[in-house]
C-alpha cells in the first residue's frame, strides 16, 4: 500500500500492519450535529491505540480531538470526522468507516467493534471517521475545479463532500491497490479482488515506463514511446516524421525499412539482393530495379545499364562520353576502348587503328585506292596521299606531284630533283637533264635521279657534255667533243693553247698554216673546173650541131678532167676504145699522176677532205673501168652524157679501128 515511487511516506511500513489488523468498533455517544468536525493531526499509533481501547468503546468527538491535537508531528496524519450529537440516537456511535488515503489510494474499511458487547448495534450511531495520511499540501494547498488544474498524469481532481471541495489527489498507479472510490491513472483502471485490487493496464494498452499507453498502434498513428507501435511490422518507432511539427511523433518504420503503401519494407537494398519493390533497391548506384533474374526476384541495373566489376554503369556508352571500363564502350562501332582524354578523363575512344570523325570510328591506315573519308586516313601510305573524289567514289590517292606505284603501293615523288631517291624514271623531272633513275655505287648502291647519258652534273645541275668547238658552255670538262678543244673560254669551247681552229678542227699552229694556203688553192679549183665544164658542155652542144648531115665516124668518147697540178685547167681527150685489147691511151691517166703528186704534197689527202670524190666509167672492149672523177659522187658510165651533155657518146662492141685523140 506505501508508494513505491518514492516521495513523502513517513508511515510506508506501519500502515500496512494497521490497515490489516485494526478491526475494532468504537462506540462514542455524540449528539448529531451533521458538521463537518477536525479531529487535527494524529500520530496513527495513537489513534490506533485509542480506538483498540475498551474503555474509550462510548467515546466523544472531544476525547478524538484532544488525542490528536496533543501532537503536531509533521508526519502524522488528518483525522476528520463529523462532529455534533445525534440527537435520535441513544449513542454517539454505532459504525467506524476508517478512509485511508495513501499518496492518492483510499482505502476504506468498516470495522465492526468486537469488545463492545454491552451495547446493541441498533443503539449505536453510525461514524465515519477519515484518515488522511498524504502529504498536508495534497489536502491543505491544492484546491482544484476539474483535472485540468492538477498534473494529468499523476494526480486527479477528486471532489470530497465532508469537505465540501476538490482537491488533487494523485491517481492510484499501475499496480497499487484501488478500490471503486479510487480512480487509477490514466488508461488503467482497478482489477482484482478483494484488497488485492490493483490498477492494471486498461485493454489494448501497453505498460511503458510505469504508465498505461495505448498499444498496438499502427504505422502514422501517434504516438509517444516506441513500444506502443505494435501494430505493423518493423514499424515500432515513434519519431516525428519530416514536414510535420516536431511534437507531433508518430508510428514510424524502423531503421533500414522505407514506408511503401503503409507497409514497412527493408530498404537500401544492394544489387543481387533480394527485393519486394524496386523502391527498396536504393543501396547500389543504378541498381534500382526490382525483377526476376534466373527466376529470382532481386534488385538488378536499370534499363541501359549494366553490371561491370560488380557495379551497375553505364552500357553501349557513345563516343566520347564518360566510362569506366572498356565493356560500356559499345554503343559506337570500332569504339570500345575507355582511356583518358587530353582532360585526363575517363571517355570512350576509337579502337587501334580507327580515327574519331564526326562521332564515329573510321578505319586509319587506308592503303591507296581504297575508300576513304577524310585525308588522314590516308596518312600511312608512303610518300604524300590524300582522299580525292573519283568517278563518284572517294578513294587515297597521290596527291599533286606525287604519281601511284600500283607495285608497291605507295605514293612515288614526280618532281624530284638530282640526287633524291626515287624508283622510276618519271619521277625525275625537276632537275633538267636529270631524269634518270639509276643505281650509283658513289651513293651506297642507292637508286637516285642522275643526270641524262651525255651530261653530267655541275653544282646540283645537269651540263651537256662532249661539246664541240663553239658550243655554249660553263665548265672546260664539257668541252670534249673536238680533240685539243678542251677549253670553256667565254662560254664557248675553244681550243687548247697552241691550236687553232679550222673547220671545227683544233689543229696546231703550224698544220694550220699549210691548210690555209691548201684551201686557198682548193678555192681556185673550184673555180677554175666551174667555168670548164661550162665551156665543155656549150662545145659538146656546137659540135653536135655541126656533125648532123654528115657522115662521119662516131667521134671518140672525151674525157675532160680538172686538175690542181695544172693550176685549173682542163683537159679534154679523145680516147681510142678498142675492143679486144686493156691497152689505153698514153694520156689516159695524166690526172692520176699530176693528182697523186698534189696528194703528196699536200699531206695526207687535205683535198680530199675538203671535197668528196667520185668516179666515171671508162668503157674497153666491153669491160668497165673506173676514173677518178673529183666533180660528181656518183658512179656513171661512159654511155651517160658526159658532164649532162645533150649529145650521147654510142659504145659499140664491133668498134675495131682506132681512132686518133683530138682536142676540142
Amino acid at each position: 500500500m506505501a508508494n513505491t515511487r518514492g516521495g513523502w511516506h513517513p508511515f510506508r511500513g506501519f500502515w500496512n500492519i494497521y490497515l490489516i489488523q485494526i478491526m475494532a468498533m468504537h462506540l462514542v455517544w455524540l449528539p448529531c450535529t451533521c458538521s463537518f468536525f477536525y479531529a487535527g493531526f494524529c500520530l496513527p499509533k495513537d489513534l490506533m491505540s485509542f480506538l483498540r481501547d475498551e474503555k474509550n468503546c462510548a467515546f466523544q468527538s472531544t476525547d478524538l480531538s484532544d488525542i490528536c491535537n496533543g501532537n503536531k508531528q509533521f508526519d502524522s496524519c488528518i483525522a476528520v470526522f463529523p462532529s455534533g450529537i445525534n440527537a435520535n440516537a441513544n449513542l454517539t456511535i454505532t459504525n467506524l468507516r476508517i478512509e485511508y488515503y495513501l499518496y492518492g489510494a483510499r482505502y476504506e474499511f468498516s470495522m465492526k467493534p468486537p469488545t463492545c458487547t454491552s451495547y446493541t448495534l441498533d443503539s449505536l450511531q453510525n461514524v465515519d471517521i477519515t484518515l488522511i495520511c498524504e502529504d498536508n499540501k495534497a489536502v491543505q494547498g491544492n484546491p482544484c475545479i476539474d483535472d485540468n488544474g492538477c498534473d494529468n498524469e499523476r494526480e486527479l481532481c477528486h471532489r470530497l463532500d465532508y469537505l465540501n471541495n476538490s482537491i488533487c489527489i494523485p491517481m492510484r498507479h499501475l499496480h497499487e491497490t484501488c478500490n471503486n472510490s479510487l480512480h487509477c491513472e490514466m488508461n488503467s483502471e482497478c482489477r482484482g479482488n478483494g484488497p488485492k485490487r490493483t490498477c492494471q493496464c486498461k485493454e489494448r494498452h501497453e505498460e511503458i515506463d510505469g504508465l498505461c499507453m495505448k498499444g498496438g498502434l499502427s504505422i502514422h498513428e501517434l504516438c509517444k514511446y516506441d513500444q506502443q507501435c505494435t501494430g505493423t511490422e518493423n514499424a515500432q518507432t515513434c519519431s516525428a516524421i519530416k514536414g510535420e511539427e516536431q511534437s507531433i511523433l508518430r508510428c514510424v518504420c524502423n531503421d533500414g525499412f522505407i514506408d511503401i503503401n503503409s507497409t514497412c519494407y527493408r530498404g537500401k537494398r544492394h544489387l543481387y539482393d533480394s527485393c519486394d519493390l524496386s523502391e527498396q533497391c536504393t543501396g547500389s548506384d543504378f541498381a534500382n530495379q526490382c525483377k526476376y533474374v534466373h527466376n529470382v526476384k532481386i534488385c538488378y541495373c536499370r534499363k541501359g545499364y549494366s553490371v561491370f566489376i560488380g557495379e551497375c554503369l553505364k552500357a553501349e556508352v557513345v563516343l566520347g562520353n564518360p566510362c569506366y571500363v572498356g565493356d560500356q564502350c559499345f554503343g559506337t562501332t570500332n569504339s570500345t576502348i575507355c582511356a583518358p582524354d587530353e582532360n585526363d578523363q575517363l571517355k570512350c575512344q576509337c579502337n587501334s587503328g580507327f580515327i574519331e570523325h564526326q562521332n564515329k570510328c573510321i578505319q586509319a591506315n587506308k592503303t591507296l585506292y581504297e575508300e576513304c573519308e577524310i585525308d588522314v586516313q590516308c596518312e600511312d601510305i608512303p610518300g604524300q596521299s590524300v582522299c580525292k573524289e573519283i568517278r563518284g567514289r572517294r578513294l587515297c590517292l597521290c596527291n599533286t606531284g606525287y604519281l601511284e606505284d600500283k607495285r608497291t603501293l605507295t605514293c612515288q615523288k614526280v618532281k624530284k630533283q638530282i640526287f633524291e631517291s626515287c624508283d622510276h624514271d618519271y619521277e625525275c623531272s625537276v632537275t633538267e637533264n636529270a631524269n634518270v633513275c639509276r643505281n650509283n655505287a658513289d651513293f651506297g648502291n642507292m637508286t637516285l635521279c642522275l643526270c641524262n647519258n651525255g651530261h653530267f652534273e655541275y653544282k646540283l645541275t645537269c651540263i651537256p657534255g662532249n661539246l664541240t668547238l663553239g658550243q655554249t658552255c660553263v665548265h672546260a670538262s664539257q668541252c670534249t667533243g673536238t680533240v685539243n678543244g678542251r677549253r670553256c673560254f667565254e662560254d664557248k669551247c675553244t681550243c687548247d693553247e697552241g691550236f687553232l681552229p679550222h673547220d671545227h678542227l683544233c689543229l696546231h699552229e703550224q698544220d694550220n698554216r699549210i691548210l690555209l694556203i691548201a684551201g686557198s688553192g682548193s678555192l681556185g679549183i673550184i673555180i677554175f673546173v666551174s667555168v670548164t665544164v661550162l665551156v665543155i658542155r656549150k662545145r659538146r652542144q656546137s659540135c653536135g650541131m655541126s656533125s648532123k648531115g654528115h657522115n662521119f665516124e662516131q667521134e671518140p668518147a672525151r674525157n675532160c678532167r680538172h686538175s690542181m697540178a695544172n693550176r685549173g685547167e682542163t683537159e679534154c681527150g679523145a680516147t681510142k676504145m678498142t675492143s679486144g685489147n686493156n691497152n689505153k691511151n698514153p694520156t689516159e691517166n695524166n690526172y692520176d699522176k699530176l693528182h697523186q703528186k698534189v696528194e703528196e704534197e699536200e699531206s695526207d689527202n687535205l683535198y680530199d677532205s675538203a671535197h668528196p670524190q667520185g668516179s666515171y666509167v671508162e668503157l674497153d672492149s666491153g669491160n668497165v673501168q673506173y676514173s677518178y672523177n673529183h666533180l660528181r659522187n656518183v658512179q656513171t658510165t661512159i654511155q651517160d652524157s658526159l658532164y649532162d651533155a645533150p649529145g650521147s657518146v654510142s659504145m659499140s662492141s664491133s668498134i675495131t679501128d682506132t681512132k686518133q685523140d683530138s682536142y676540142c
